[in-house]
């Protein structure tokens, strides 16, 4: 079952809020992007995060480490959340 949440991208001294969809599976959360005001360069609305739970965002590659970085700590936070409020 997917799960709509919101976030607050920091990068580059600015902030992109963006409302997440996360499907989950057993080892993997694939979340698509959806920019609220602006959005990253690297990143275009509805592209599809894929974050694996042991071992972070594996999807895209090509983005800077700065912002791979910020992203693994939003959906590492969310799964935080979700794992205490269950």
């Amino acid at each position: 079952m997917a799960r709509i949440c919101s976030f607050q991208i920091a990068y580059k001294n600015r902030s992109f809020p963006a409302l997440i969809s996360i499907s989950d599976n057993e080892q993997d959360l694939v979340c698509t992007v959806h920019f609220v005001e602006r959005k990253i360069g690297f990143i275009e609305p509805g592209d599809k995060l894929v974050y694996c739970k042991q071992n972070g965002l594996k999807q895209p590659r090509n983005i800077p480490q700065e912002l791979s970085t910020e992203l693994n700590r939003c959906i590492r936070e969310w799964v935080h959340l979700q794992a205490n409020s269950a």
